[in-house]
């Protein structure tokens, strides 16, 4: 929120249904952060300028903010074969599960090749010599919902032919 002038500190409201605010706190400057919040859940906020004597001015508009999740982090791919490759992040405190994107341009259009719970994934039946491009987002079920966080920093590999490995065993 932005400054009034002759403000000595700032009132901060929220609702969960955009018709009773409760003041949740105050701040001497202009950001507050509010750590009592819920996946999926959307909040509405309002913001009064306090007067020096402490009494509350008139109220901003309502802000509202859907709280999605937190994007996986730490995205990587690994070759597992010469066909396939291995997507591994980390894991988000609170999602259900994880939706894996794919695309063999980084720019180009992504599909969905994968709904997971787990953190990591192999994409088999890749073609020689072509690089994969990936994208990773969490969700959560919440209300009959289902609340999907941003996509994932884009990670990619080129599937290359692995070397054969060779094993030399002495003879008497």
């Amino acid at each position: 929120y932005s400054s009034v002038e002759n403000a000595s500190a700032y009132s901060i409201y929220r609702s969960t249904d955009n018709k009773e605010f409760k003041l949740i706190g105050t701040s001497e400057n202009t950001t507050y952060v509010d750590n009592n919040i819920s996946f999926g859940n959307t909040y509405y906020y309002k913001v009064s300028a306090l007067r020096n004597d402490y009494t509350d001015g008139h109220k901003s508009n309502v802000l509202s903010i859907t709280v999605t999740g937190v994007s996986p982090t730490n995205v990587s791919v690994s070759p597992v074969s010469q066909n396939q490759l291995k997507i591994t992040f980390d894991k988000v405190n609170g999602a259900e599960g994880y939706q894996i994107y794919s695309s063999t341009s980084k720019n180009g259009s992504y599909k969905n090749i994968a709904t997971i719970t787990t953190n990591s994934y192999t994409n088999s039946k890749l073609s020689f010599g072509k690089t994969y491009y990936y994208k990773v987002r969490s969700y959560k079920k919440v209300n009959g919902k289902t609340v999907y966080s941003n996509f994932s920093a884009i990670a990619y590999k080129k599937v290359n032919l692995n070397a054969p490995s060779v094993k030399f065993t002495p003879t008497s």
